[in-house]
């Protein structure tokens, strides 16, 4: 987490800093990007830089972290707009991720979603996740679990994983093996499907 200097920052000059990291870490892995250029381009020196993030690896989950809040937001928004469903809304997610109109934005997802075997970006997974516990809970709220064969809460917990999982997967094979778009997008479809009809009642 960014130390309290940081948050004291004027918002104008919080989201120079945001700005120049997202832009270097959307076009080079954790271990490649460069704190000398995040600096240089948000206008702040090095001696700065360590008043406000204990490192790179704290500046990389900030900003991964505001990714992920509104990566969370925009599920419970069409999780709403789909009545709840959660497949419905998994099979909408993964078109709607691709045809993120923000370069920097998409770039940064890419790069993200490229380098998960990072020890570096588990770390920043785990910490989303702890950090997130309550905003996921709001979140799973709003699922239509009528018609789920779901017992506790820790069992929608795992419904949840288990989605996120399959979607992530989707995202880097797309990436990766663009040409096979139509191919990767129905094996993310049907594995959907194997969850749901195993999960929904009087299946």
């Amino acid at each position: 987490m960014p130390r309290e200097t940081f948050k004291h920052l004027s918002n104008e000059k919080q989201q120079a800093i945001l700005e120049a990291a997202k832009k270097e870490f959307s076009l080079m892995s954790f271990h490649e990007a460069s704190i000398n250029k995040i600096i240089k381009d948000a206008g702040i020196s090095r001696g700065s830089f360590y008043m406000y993030f204990e490192d790179k690896e704290d500046l990389y989950y900030t900003i991964t972290e505001h990714e992920f809040t509104d990566m969370l937001h925009r599920i419970s928004k069409l999780l709403t707009e789909n009545d709840g469903d959660l497949f419905i809304t998994y099979r909408m997610l993964y078109d709607k991720i691709l045809s993120s109109k923000k370069e920097t934005a998409e770039q940064l997802h890419r790069k993200f979603l490229l380098n998960l075997n990072f020890k570096s970006d588990q770390l920043v997974l785990q910490k989303m996740n702890k950090h997130h516990k309550q905003d996921i809970e709001v979140f799973l709220t709003k699922v239509d679990m009528t018609n789920l064969n779901v017992r506790t809460k820790q069992d929608i917990f795992d419904l949840f994983d288990m989605l996120n999982l399959l979607l992530v997967h989707a995202l880097v094979l797309t990436i990766k093996h663009g040409n096979d778009i139509d191919k990767i997008k129905n094996r993310y479809f049907r594995q959907i499907d194997f969850i749901m009809d195993g999960i929904k009642k009087g299946r």
